[in-house]
């Protein structure tokens, strides 16, 4: 068993990996023009979602967000680090980088599209047109303006994954206001 790895041989990876990616992301992405479009849409997109945002229902709504964020975190973590995909242009040297997508983009459009379609059916129907439209409109995008590329993956396997995000966090949700709601009477 001469060839397996050891804890500390994963150790000295990540350490060359955090290097490295660290001075790549210095000299090759800070203040580039990729760095801004991604500060640029963080910025905008917190502040449609705070203008369009029900404040009387911000906390089920914020909610809903925060755990699509924490899903596309985790899905995201699992391509970048299978390879299936990867950001050549980040706002921070992480790994996986893509905090504007993760953690501002999809909670906001998702959050929106809760907020605004609170029945199985328009709700559905928004997440299979929004799926299409970051499938084969937004990725394509974000890959011809080098913020993203595919390595061992196609834009057509995101499709059903993203209708299956939304779903999944509004049975979710919905099911969790219920209990409350029966708590609560």
């Amino acid at each position: 068993m001469k060839n397996v790895p050891t804890w500390d041989d994963v150790v000295k990876a990540r350490t060359v990996l955090a290097k490295t990616n660290y001075e790549y992301w210095v000299h090759h992405n800070l203040f580039s023009f990729g760095w801004w479009i991604l500060v640029v849409a963080c910025i905008i997109t917190a502040g449609i979602w705070w203008k369009l945002v029900d404040k009387k229902r911000i906390f089920e709504v914020m909610g809903f967000g925060l755990i699509i964020a924490a899903i596309a975190s985790l899905l995201d973590e699992l391509g970048a680090q299978n390879m299936l995909w990867g950001y050549p242009n980040m706002i921070l040297p992480l790994v996986p980088p893509l905090v504007s997508v993760n953690y501002f983009a999809f909670p906001t459009i998702y959050s929106l599209i809760y907020q605004y379609c609170p029945r199985w059916k328009t709700f559905v129907c928004a997440m299979v047109i929004m799926s299409a439209v970051f499938s084969f409109l937004t990725e394509p995008l974000l890959i011809w303006l080098r913020l993203y590329e595919l390595n061992n993956w196609k834009s057509i396997y995101s499709f059903p994954i993203y209708i299956l995000i939304g779903i999944c966090v509004k049975a979710i949700v919905d099911q969790l206001i219920q209990i409350r709601g029966a708590k609560t009477t």
